[in-house]
């Protein structure tokens, strides 16, 4: 089933010429499908099924993705399958007889690139608070977690090697593709923002506030309605918008995703952290600890 993913994904690269971002994704997606797949005993693309399919469409739901990351997921599945069938590896696309998204739907608010890129340009980067921020509002917009997701993900759920974060609910894991431009924001807060801010023994949690302690909801909250306040942007912008825009941004061919890194500056400062940051995941023990 490998084989045929990578097939696909050297013909997307040479016919549509996708950003590298968005192959990352399409490829991610598809690996985890195979990995439910084989799980269940499935080892080729024939044996998929519509009942094997919505059976992953669950799973993906419990493990915590929104309506949209999941009609991505599908969508880039059926675009799969349809490959497969002009190929010639199988003779049918099942996703054709079902109501299952074989295109991404964007049922939220989410906001436009100019939008984006004014907000993440509010926090002063020139403070461990305000690399703080930056960070979190970068991870907010390209991984799409929900706020209550964000605060509790601990140092260790990030591998800044393969640009990914690792987000828990539960026993269940969630892994998110992080672009070049957040995993160097990241790099830059906990080589040189989160040190300044650790306090006594030290919390393991990502994001911290300003004694040393785990990042409140509330705060993430307050943080993104000041920052849109600051950028003068006319409409009120919440936490759930920015973590909703990336999946619009994606569907839209990643045209909204390069237009905010063409207008976003990466803050300044010397990425030292990739060698001093753990990349293994540490999942979480009986007691829901990290």
């Amino acid at each position: 089933m490998e084989q045929e993913r990578d097939r696909y994904i050297d013909y997307l690269e040479e016919r549509e010429h996708p950003v590298d971002f968005v192959l990352r994704q399409k490829k991610h997606w598809l690996t985890e499908f195979i990995q439910f797949a084989q799980d269940e005993y499935i080892d080729t693309w024939d044996e998929v099924t519509v009942p094997l399919i919505k059976r992953w469409q669950a799973q993906l739901i419990r493990m915590g993705h929104d309506r949209p990351s999941v009609s991505h997921h599908l969508a880039t599945l059926y675009e799969l399958l349809e490959f497969l069938v002009q190929e010639g590896v199988i003779e049918d696309n099942p996703m054709r007889r079902t109501n299952l998204p074989t295109r991404p739907r964007l049922i939220f608010e989410t906001l436009t690139p100019e939008e984006v890129a004014k907000l993440l340009s509010m926090p002063d980067v020139s403070t461990p608070l305000g690399l703080r921020d930056r960070a979190l509002l970068e991870l907010m917009y390209c991984g799409g977690p929900r706020v209550s997701e964000l605060i509790a993900l601990n140092v260790g759920d990030v591998d800044l090697g393969q640009q990914r974060v690792t987000i828990w609910r539960q026993t269940l894991r969630r892994v998110v593709l992080l672009d070049e431009a957040t995993t160097h924001t990241l790099a830059i807060y906990l080589g040189q923002g989160r040190p300044q801010l650790i306090s006594g023994r030290g919390s393991p949690a990502l994001f911290l506030n300003y004694r040393g302690g785990r990042i409140s909801k509330i705060a993430v909250n307050q943080m993104v309605t000041r920052y849109a306040q600051m950028a003068g942007l006319p409409r009120h912008i919440t936490p759930q918008m920015l973590a909703h825009t990336m999946a619009a941004h994606l569907a839209e061919g990643a045209t909204g995703w390069q237009q905010v890194r063409a207008l976003l500056s990466p803050p300044d400062g010397a990425v030292a952290a990739q060698e001093t940051i753990p990349v293994t995941y540490h999942p979480p023990s009986s007691n829901g600890e990290r």
